[in-house]
């Protein structure tokens, strides 16, 4: 939410949808500000706390130098969770993975 670049996109979510329940996940220093809104909107604010089923490892190393490198993604696992940050790279970085493994993905991005 205080990102510069990214911010503006959560708080119009946040705001904008209109649904009868959203479910947040992210990390708890999030919470003062999601809970700040929703007191703003007039809404109700519920805070779940879960325990990781395993622990978050971030790789030492990339699986791929680019998302134009043939054959990098074809170490991916499930359970996996590839970042990237421009939608061309993360619908590449998707085709490659398909095409390289027998594994189909979900793609989760914003503006």
């Amino acid at each position: 939410l205080c990102d510069s670049f990214r911010g503006f996109a959560w708080t119009r979510a946040l705001m904008g949808v209109r649904c009868k329940e959203i479910h947040v996940c992210g990390g708890t220093e999030a919470r003062e500000i999601v809970q700040k809104i929703c007191k703003m909107c007039g809404d109700d604010f519920e805070i779940k706390t879960y325990k990781r089923f395993s622990e978050l490892k971030v790789q030492t190393e990339s699986l791929a130098m680019s998302s134009t490198e043939k054959g990098g993604y074809a170490k991916v696992q499930p359970g996996d969770c590839v970042v990237a940050f421009s939608k061309p790279d993360i619908f590449a970085i998707k085709r490659e993975i398909e095409k390289s493994t027998p594994y189909k993905c979900c793609v989760i991005y914003g503006t």
